[in-house]
């Protein structure tokens, strides 16, 4: 005897809701997350302006094996006046890397972690400083590459010593050719090491600002609001207080095209 016609449908209507339960199922196991942890640490705990620190970031996949990225903010705040500008990098199972040029305060590596193992992604920064200084909190955030999500996220804090021009000790001034700027306590370009950057207001492009014996913080303040992007960073030694602009390329007051590059020279130990 052949089963009624209401029991035919209710069979198939379990057959069909199975299947898509296995469906679901069977999608959900494909697009598991990772579990992820991260570390993040600092040589040190205090620096002060021109010094160097090193954010070394660890992120271990506990499976399964997924494709992440790891961002690195080293972007102060604004009341601090406190950026770690990037220097160089070096990772340890990660793939590519962006945000490593000269004068960055970001950095993003990606990359697949197999089950089970630890990528390490180590940062060397300059302490550049305009301001009062403070605790200044860098971040390292693991995300999903496919879509985005926070899988994880670390935080260390480094205590930044204020840097204010007026209060530093004067250069000690040596006889030297006029006009070279060397041991007079002037920059070339005749600022005073220490000095603020003249900044310059246009609509209609970069004007080149006065960025002589600016740290690379207030450049960096004073290009953006020029119109114009920092350039190449040379790191050279020269007597005097060190992670301060001592030349520049192009020269104040030139007129360019917005978003043009300036490049500088920075004073090193």
């Amino acid at each position: 005897m052949s089963p009624k016609p209401s029991t035919r449908r209710i069979g198939q209507r379990t057959v069909l809701i199975a299947a898509a339960i296995l469906l679901l199922l069977a999608a959900g196991a494909g697009s598991a997350r990772a579990s992820v942890n991260v570390s993040l640490s600092a040589d040190q705990s205090a620096a002060s302006n021109g010094q160097t620190v090193t954010f070394t970031a660890a992120v271990t996949n506990n499976g399964p094996a997924s494709s992440m990225l790891l961002r690195l903010n080293l972007a102060g705040s604004d009341e601090s006046g406190a950026d770690f500008v990037y220097v160089s990098s070096q990772p340890t199972g990660f793939g590519s890397c962006g945000g490593t040029d000269q004068g960055s305060t970001a950095v993003a590596c990606g990359g697949t972690i197999a089950e089970g193992q630890t990528a390490t992604l180590a940062v060397l920064t300059d302490v550049s400083v305009d301001g009062s200084g403070g605790p200044v909190s860098v971040t390292a955030t693991v995300l999903n590459d496919s879509d985005g999500t926070v899988l994880a996220s670390a935080q260390t804090t480094v205590t930044v010593a204020g840097y204010n021009p007026q209060t530093e000790e004067k250069e000690t001034k040596t006889p030297t050719r006029r006009g070279s700027g060397e041991g007079t306590g002037e920059s070339p370009g005749g600022t005073r090491s220490g000095e603020k950057p003249t900044e310059h207001k246009s609509n209609a492009g970069c004007v080149v600002p006065r960025l002589s014996g600016a740290t690379l913080t207030a450049t960096r303040k004073a290009l953006r609001k020029a119109h114009c992007k920092l350039g190449k960073v040379t790191r050279r030694k020269s007597k005097g207080k060190v992670g301060v602009v001592t030349s520049q390329n192009p020269k104040p007051g030139k007129h360019l095209r917005a978003g043009s590059a300036v490049s500088i020279v920075l004073r090193s130990r």
